[in-house]
């Protein structure tokens, strides 16, 4: 997962919802 470096906490946030709605 790359997107810890251009997202920060945002794109791990993203990441958990994203997780959940799969």
């Amino acid at each position: 997962m790359v997107e810890q470096g251009r997202g920060g906490e945002e794109g791990a946030r993203v990441r958990v919802e994203t997780d959940l709605a799969e």
